[in-house]
């Protein structure tokens, strides 16, 4: 998700793809912005880059025991007599990707699946993976992005995955995972957070500093990123490709 350039800025799908991703539009200089990446690729704003706006994708059930008031996004008249989501086929179908059915070469290289799911951060010139079925089991994850500390929170029944910075290089801080009613959480001493928005429930240390991060199919995120680190749970750590 990202902050829009100018309160009146508007944007659409263009209906083209640029490294297997959907490609956006703003209405007010026809530029064309990556969806991936946030950035300009052709147009007047060529070369710019959204802001990314803290978001998390996971699913509605779980979604709607923390927030019961939210408020949804009505469709018109016309989307409501939709009964099927027009991209239902494409996210059946784990050959189907962008423009091609698949990209064997890249499974055989990494042991992923085209359409695995997994989360993507980047900062710098490093970039990680941490694929969803491997985190299965692992409600946190320690590693570094950059040189610099971060933890994962996993939260399987939500199907999402969180990234946060965790101290210093100089100062690590070391989490545990634990669940209530409320959902996930992590545990650092006395201090307990949110697993979702890193927000502090108890103790009296810093709140923890979301990263941004994107949750993707491999085969799009590879695209842009494709000296992505990626995160096993038998090396502990994520390791070069």
């Amino acid at each position: 998700m990202y902050s829009r350039t100018k309160g009146a800025d508007t944007f659409g799908v263009s209906g083209k793809l640029w490294r297997e991703a959907l490609v956006m539009y703003d209405r007010e200089t026809d530029t064309l912005w990556s969806q991936i990446d946030g950035r300009a690729i052709r147009g007047d704003r060529k070369g710019q880059r959204l802001e990314v706006y803290p978001s998390v994708m996971m699913t509605w059930k779980e979604w709607v025991k923390r927030y019961p008031e939210t408020q949804v996004l009505a469709k018109d008249e016309r989307a409501r007599r939709m009964t099927q989501s027009v991209y239902a086929d494409y996210f059946q179908d784990g050959g189907k990707i962008g423009v091609r059915k698949s990209i064997p070469e890249l499974q055989k290289e990494t042991g992923l699946a085209s359409k695995e799911k997994l989360l993507g951060l980047s900062h710098d010139t490093d970039a990680i993976g941490l694929p969803f079925s491997r985190l299965k089991g692992h409600p946190v994850v320690h590693a570094q992005l950059a040189e610099r500390p971060i933890v994962i929170a996993f939260d399987e029944a939500a199907d999402t995955a969180r990234a946060f910075w965790a101290g210093t290089a100089e100062a690590p801080r070391t989490f545990t995972a634990r669940r209530s009613d409320a959902g996930l959480q992590l545990v650092s001493g006395d201090d307990v957070y949110d697993a979702l928005t890193g927000r502090r429930l108890e103790g009296e240390g810093p709140e923890l500093a979301p990263l941004p991060s994107q949750v993707s199919y491999w085969y799009a995120w590879y695209s842009f990123f494709p000296r992505t680190r990626l995160w096993s749970p038998e090396a502990g750590a994520v390791k070069k490709r």
